[in-house]
């Protein structure tokens, strides 16, 4: 931070300004991208304990399934992908996950 700081006060006036806008220019698409998790994530906040449980327990699910059929260090577990798929059939938060 410091040798950027120290580049910068090297830099002439009008250099510095176009620092600034770039830098600027920056934090606004990044700000956006923010505003875009933070809209995707309103409908979730009126959820139930239940929907919430159920979300969570799918998502769950889902990275468990993705490590058993796709990461070698889980080939031993694999048989348990079925067993999974079961819960996930019986369970009934699975009826619920919006």
């Amino acid at each position: 931070m410091r040798r950027v700081q120290s580049a910068y006060d090297r830099l002439p006036s009008f250099a510095q300004t176009a620092a600034l806008n770039a830098y600027g220019v920056r934090n606004i698409r990044r700000h956006r991208a923010w505003d875009r998790v933070l809209a995707s994530l309103k409908p979730s906040e009126t959820w139930t304990a239940f929907e919430q449980k159920a979300y969570v327990a799918g998502r769950l699910r889902a990275v468990i399934s993705a490590a058993l059929e796709g990461v070698p260090r889980y080939a031993s577990f694999r048989h348990l992908a079925n067993d999974l798929r079961q819960c996930a059939e019986n369970c009934c938060w699975s009826r619920v996950v919006p």
